[in-house]
């Protein structure tokens, strides 16, 4: 019975397993325009971030993710926000460089709130080095040299803040999957289907000299 039960786990958890094909944004609290465009102009102040992310060091083939981001809030009354996103991703043998123009619009709400509306549009180059590959058969025409693929991109979202809460919801990747849907060289590329992401946090005050800001995605 218990061999049955092992066959059948293996035989079935293909199909039913799921994983994160999207970067790993550990440091979302100071990249979240990589996110949401609607945070661009968030801290009204030209704000430029450069990231840089090694994870399972000592590990071939691990990821590493470098992002650079710059974004302010510009005219009458910072009603615009405008920002900029550089990103740069690396696992196993296949990456992504994309850059985004990001736009948002915000609404003053009461005395301190900001409700933000954004979009993002851009380009990623999808590379794919075949050439380092682990494969049975060295002729493979699908697995010789450098694939390149470019695609088109763009996201939505939109984010509130006042002076102790901020939260947010985007949908990101919504072109990326256009460009090579039929091309049958990119179907050894992963292309990165939609992802929907929430944040949220506040600033709580322990005391005059320590505040507190716990924060979710």
């Amino acid at each position: 019975m218990k061999k049955f039960i092992l066959q059948l786990l293996i035989i079935v958890s293909p199909l039913l397993a799921r994983s994160q094909n999207e970067v790993t944004y550990s440091q979302y609290m100071f990249n979240n325009l990589l996110v949401n465009p609607a945070y661009a102009g968030y801290k009204e102040d030209i704000n430029i971030n450069l990231l840089s992310r090694n994870q399972w060091v000592g590990v071939k083939g691990a990821p590493t993710t470098q992002s650079l981001i710059a974004d302010g809030a510009f005219f009458h009354n910072k009603n615009v926000g405008l920002g900029l996103t550089v990103l740069n991703d690396r696992v196993g043998i296949q990456g992504q460089t994309a850059i985004m123009a990001n736009y948002a619009y915000r609404l003053p709400v009461g005395e301190v709130g900001r409700l933000s509306f954004g979009v993002g549009v851009g380009a990623v180059q999808f590379s794919l080095n075949s050439d380092k590959a682990i494969i049975g058969d060295p002729t493979d025409v699908n697995f010789i040299g450098t694939q390149n693929y470019l695609s088109p991109d763009a996201k939505l979202g939109i984010h509130y803040s006042d002076d102790v809460f901020y939260a947010g919801l985007s949908a990101n990747n919504l072109l990326t999957t256009a460009l090579n849907k039929n091309n049958q060289r990119a179907a050894y590329v992963i292309l990165p289907p939609i992802h929907i992401f929430l944040t949220a946090g506040a600033i709580i005050n322990v005391n005059e000299s320590v505040k507190m800001k716990p924060s979710l995605m």
